[in-house]
């Protein structure tokens, strides 16, 4: 007989809020103070035992992949209905600006994240990022099809120059739509009209991924 293991049991409520808390404020504190802040700290601003934190993240490196997996989360939520947007050109502009956003209002503890994150082996976080990755290829293609953006644009190429104009933001200007100013002309750069050729070819996920590792393993 083939045995089957046991499906995993909800949490009580109480032990649900104690788990969301340790996330929120663990986010927090990556945030404010980088990924060195000690765990019994955030258990003492989470107001919850080390006990309690430890069960619900045996280490430190489950909790930080489970607050990069929160916000892997959040991301796919924010993509939630561009594709139901009729117009392919407006369901692309609005898929760039919401991706953007989100970008520049976690850019420093998403990128500490990443660096890692990247440096162990998480499956559920490797699913989220390629349904991400799907999406986000699921609006391009139909803009391509239309005829609005040059067909030789990959969603590695959008992401990375999303990257590239959320860390174009200065905190400091207090402008935070200057962003979309940038955005703007990245966008009329996608445009099908007479595109010059790219070279050379675009970064691969395989590439991305050894990038990401060579990174986390400088920072650690």
């Amino acid at each position: 007989m083939t045995s089957t293991s046991a499906p995993e049991r909800p949490l009580r409520a109480d032990a649900r809020r104690n788990r969301d808390r340790v996330l929120a404020v663990a986010a927090e504190m990556f945030a404010e103070q980088g990924l060195d802040v000690g765990v019994a700290e955030i258990a003492r601003r989470a107001e919850v035992g080390s006990a309690t934190l430890f069960r619900h993240f045996p280490t430190k490196e489950a909790l930080i992949a489970a607050v990069f997996e929160q916000r892997l989360e959040e991301f796919e939520t924010i993509l939630d209905g561009v594709e139901e947007i009729e117009d392919p050109q407006e369901a692309f502009r609005t898929m760039m600006v919401r991706v953007v956003r989100a970008q520049v209002r976690d850019r420093a503890l998403v990128q500490s994240l990443i660096n890692v994150v990247s440096t162990f082996a998480q499956p559920r976080i490797e699913e989220h990022i390629r349904r991400v990755t799907a999406e986000v290829g699921s609006v391009l293609r139909r803009a391509q099809e239309a005829g609005v953006v040059r067909d030789d644009v990959v969603p590695e190429d959008l992401m990375a120059l999303c990257c590239g104009v959320a860390s174009a933001n200065c905190a400091e200007l207090e402008r935070p739509d200057l962003v979309e100013r940038y955005l703007g002309v990245i966008l009329d750069g996608l445009r099908s009209e007479r595109p010059t050729p790219l070279h050379p070819a675009p970064a691969t996920v395989e590439d991305i991924a050894a990038a990401q590792q060579r990174c986390g393993c400088a920072s650690s």
